[in-house]
């Protein structure tokens, strides 16, 4: 696995993406299977505690497999083959503070995404 070059910064990823879909196609993502593989440089402890964020399933379904590197994720809008460079739980303190909006063009055009 060799780390991508992002304009003169060298990214290594943590994984890959396994599965799902070969194409980045823009709607229907919500029942899209796929894996996340961490590296080999990863032990089974990698992902150790991560299933106690129970409220990650509200965007991501997921179980860790035995071998303890592999995450299986539903609705994870990355094609077969993604780097992935972070895994961390969403919590709601990493949300925007105070009411949130967009342009109605907007929500039209994510109206079948998941």
């Amino acid at each position: 696995m060799g780390a991508p070059d992002a304009g003169g910064l060298t990214l290594n990823p943590i994984g890959r993406v396994e599965g799902g879909r070969g194409e980045p196609v823009d709607d229907d993502w919500g029942d899209v299977e796929a894996v996340i593989r961490l590296d080999d440089r990863f032990g089974p402890e990698a992902l150790a505690g991560l299933d106690a964020f129970s409220h990650l399933e509200v965007v991501y379904a997921f179980h860790l497999v035995d071998e303890g590197r592999v995450l299986r994720v539903r609705g994870l809008d990355a094609v077969d083959g993604t780097p992935v460079l972070d895994i961390k739980p969403w919590m709601a303190e990493f949300a925007p503070r105070g009411e949130t909006r967009q342009p109605a063009w907007a929500s039209e055009l994510m109206r079948g995404y998941w």
